[in-house]
C-alpha cells in the first residue's frame, strides 16, 4: 500500500440505511485490474460481506476505482480497463464525492484517463455535498483498532 486517505463519514446512496466510512488507497501491484478485483472480492468475503441488495446495507464495499501502467517509455500512465465485470475507471466516481475526494487527496495528480484532467482539477470542477472527516479523536480511535487513517505523500 503506498498510501491512505483519512476516513469520511457519508449518507448511504440507494437502498441502504447505514451512513458509511469511505477512504481510499493507493497499491502497487503486477496484478491487472480484473485480478486485484477479483482479490478485493476475495477480502470482501473473509471480512462477511453478503451481496444481498444492489446498494443495500454491507459491512465492507471494496472498489477498482483506477489504474496505471507502464507506458512504453517506462512512466506511469493512467489507463482504461473494460471487461463484463469491470470497468476502470470507475463508471460513475466523478459523480460521488466520497470517492474524489479521498482519491484526490493521495492521487491529486493522477489523470482521469476519459477526461483527461487531475483528480484535484475535476474535485475543482464539481460541487459536492459537504463530507464529515473524522476528528482527530475518532482519528486516533480507529488507529487502536487497526485501521490506518494517516495519508501518506
Amino acid at each position: 500500500m503506498l498510501a491512505t486517505a483519512p476516513f469520511y463519514v457519508t449518507e448511504p446512496i440507494g437502498a441502504a440505511d447505514q451512513t458509511f466510512l469511505n477512504s481510499a488507497v493507493t497499491v502497487a501491484s503486477s496484478l491487472d485490474p480484473e485480478a486485484v478485483l477479483s482479490e478485493l472480492l476475495h477480502i470482501e468475503t473473509k471480512l462477511g460481506r453478503i451481496r444481498a441488495e444492489r446498494w443495500g446495507n454491507r459491512l465492507i464495499d471494496l472498489d477498482v476505482l483506477l489504474w496505471q501502467r507502464l507506458d512504453t517509455d517506462g512512466r506511469w500512465e493512467s489507463a482504461s480497463w473494460a471487461s463484463p465485470t469491470l470497468s476502470v475507471p470507475h463508471p460513475e466516481m466523478l459523480k460521488r464525492a466520497f470517492v474524489m475526494i479521498p482519491a484526490a487527496v493521495i492521487a491529486p495528480d493522477w489523470i482521469h484517463p476519459l477526461s483527461g484532467r487531475s483528480l484535484q482539477q475535476e474535485v475543482g470542477n464539481h460541487e459536492y455535498s459537504q463530507l464529515h472527516s473524522l476528528s482527530s479523536t475518532e482519528q486516533l480511535l480507529a488507529r487502536e483498532l487497526g485501521i490506518v487513517t494517516t495519508a501518506a505523500h
